[in-house]
């Protein structure tokens, strides 16, 4: 058995000799929902988190009945008053229409903008539990909004909600200057939309930046986010991620202390797991129908106690393990499978806060481990992994170049389009741009609209006359063997399948058209320095519903027989968008 014991600097993550950055662990939050039902047994139940924060709403048609007269005499407009005494504070959303203004749609005339700038403006100063306002809700989506708003295009709806946005923010400011404005609002974490908000001057009215990033991975959470502080004026704006969940009830806990860990290292301040109680929408809730917590709510429960406000570090021991230190004596990791040594001292928990013996520890992608100490914890003496087997992955080391980088020095593979036996590099893409682009960050043919490429998924372009595909490249730097693992999934959208293509130093081995899962595997593969293989998907006849998922692995033979790690599974994707 072969151990990897790992200078310090490089187990945080340190490249060089500067200071590894430091973090705070996020804030934790809850979406409840008692602006739509009061549920005091609900509110009652929260104390077990205990849930210190929330997330809610008050619906504008309740409480506005006459021409800027108010009033609060339900239990579901003055719910507020209780989260006071429960010790709470109460971050609430601004959003929802009016049917006397704007003919019951999204406010977007002078006059029903100001009537919903004043409706929040009251909201701010009647109760003393909202810290913040939250404008709009995923304002980029076409769920929540409606009329001259939903049939807008990208730049117009951001024009809308910067309207919306800079009038709350100069009246509630004027009514109480220490309430917080939370802008963006969107679903996912479309840069792109972004990018219309902020060369608006959005950023001159928000005090932070809300983002739902429900369906990004876990592990691509920081490469995304770094995509959206790279707009002008975004770079250092405090990020709050005020929806996040997940459908899994066996992922939830997992997703929440992984979160925890990488949107600390993406500087977000605070995180609101959707939702408190169940919804009907098919989130993992943190409370069961029974009030107990569920084994999401009890991960809840265990980074409140232990995460919480301490200072994070990256602790990536290296582009397949993920991990984050939080003061000197906590460490959470995660990654591809490997063995654990863990010394005398240092306990291991589960995301659920359930302790382990720590022969059982084992490095996984689905079970995140907390390390516990009374001392500190040194990632290579107090935790000790066996040898990374991995040389190369296409979704651990996916980046988003800049626009002065074809490719990024830390990715594993060169991607890139291949057009009419021309190679084209990809570009990065920041995410709903226009009509049937997705909402998150992707890698782009910038001479084909149609090719994208995230860390999951993949899809050519062209026809089988005319085919633009999509083509990953792994050069050997040395003399080794290796073997090979790459899975290509084509979606039941695909008319026809897609070609795959695999070329070793410039040869091709194997051309086959795929409409089902197919896996190459080469075992014991051997590369001299300067070799090549790559993989390259392009449509069969029609590139119609090519979208295709896909994980290449190249892995050291000799350490992978000698600790029988197996290869990553196929993570499968899907989009905000649905593609």
């Amino acid at each position: 058995m072969i151990w990897l014991i790992p200078v310090f600097l490089m187990c945080l993550g340190a490249q060089s000799d500067a200071p590894a950055q430091t973090f705070k662990g996020p804030q934790l939050g809850v979406a409840s929902r008692f602006g739509q039902s009061w549920q005091p047994e609900i509110l009652a139940a929260a104390r077990l988190l205990p849930a210190l924060n929330f997330r809610d709403e008050i619906y504008w048609r309740r409480i506005e009945y006459l021409d800027g007269q108010f009033a609060f005499t339900q239990n579901m407009t003055t719910y507020p008053d209780r989260l006071l005494a429960h010790g709470a504070t109460l971050s609430l959303i601004i959003a929802g229409t009016h049917p006397d203004y704007d003919n019951g749609q999204t406010p977007h005339t002078p006059g029903a903008v100001g009537a919903f700038a004043r409706m929040a403006s009251r909201l701010a100063v009647h109760f003393p539990t909202v810290r913040s306002l939250e404008i709009g809700n995923e304002f980029n989506s076409q769920d929540f909004v409606s009329g001259p708003v939903q049939d807008a295009d990208i730049a117009a709806r951001a024009g809308f909600f910067n309207a919306l946005l800079k009038e709350v923010y100069t009246r509630a400011k004027a009514e109480n200057p220490e309430i917080r404005i939370i802008g963006g609002a969107a679903l996912g974490i479309p840069a792109g939309f972004l990018t219309h908000v902020f060369e608006a001057g959005g950023a001159n009215y928000m005090d932070a930046l809300a983002l739902h990033p429900n369906t990004t991975h876990s592990e691509q959470l920081v490469r995304q986010i770094d995509v959206v502080r790279r707009i002008n004026g975004a770079a250092t704006i405090p990020i709050e991620i005020t929806e996040f969940g997940d459908p899994d009830p066996l992922a939830a806990a997992a997703r929440l202390l992984k979160g925890h860990c990488q949107l600390a290292l993406s500087g977000v301040s605070r995180i609101v797991w959707y939702p408190l109680s169940d919804r009907g929408d098919g989130m993992t809730p943190l409370l069961g129908d029974d009030h107990t917590l569920t084994p999401v709510g009890q991960a809840y429960r265990f980074i409140q106690h232990q995460l919480v406000g301490e200072d994070v570090q990256n602790a990536s021991a290296d582009p397949f393990t993920y991990g984050c230190s939080y003061g000197p004596d906590k460490l959470v990791l995660w990654g591809e499978t490997r063995n654990i040594k863990v010394s005398d001292g240092v306990a291991v928990f589960t995301a659920e806060g359930r302790k382990l013996p720590a022969n059982l520890a084992q490095l996984s992608m689905r079970r995140p481990l907390v390390f516990l100490s009374q001392q500190p914890i040194v990632l290579g003496r107090d935790v000790i992994l066996s040898d990374q087997p991995i040389l190369a992955d296409s979704y651990h080391q996916f980046a988003y170049p800049r626009d002065d980088q074809r490719y990024s020095n830390a990715d594993g593979f060169t991607r890139f389009a291949r057009r009419q036996n021309r190679d084209v590099p990809l570009v990065t893409h920041p995410g709903q741009t226009g009509p049937g682009t997705m909402w998150t960050p992707s890698l782009a043919d910038p001479g084909d609209g149609f090719v994208r490429l995230t860390a999951q998924s993949l899809r050519p372009a062209g026809s089988e006359n005319a085919p633009v595909e999509v083509v990953h490249l792994y050069r050997s730097e040395i003399n080794q063997t290796v073997d090979v693992s790459a899975l290509f999934a084509p979606r039941s959208s695909s008319e026809d399948g897609v070609k795959l293509t695999v070329w070793v130093n410039g040869e091709i081995v194997e051309t086959r058209i795929i409409k089902a899962a197919y896996r190459f595997v080469r075992m014991g593969h051997r590369m001299k320095a300067g070799d090549r293989i790559e993989f390259s998907i392009g449509p069969n006849g029609t590139a119609n519903g090519d979208v295709t998922d896909y994980r290449i692995t190249i892995l050291n033979s000799t350490t992978r027989q000698e600790i029988d790690a197996p290869f990553p599974d196929l993570i499968l994707s899907r989009n905000a968008d649905g593609t």
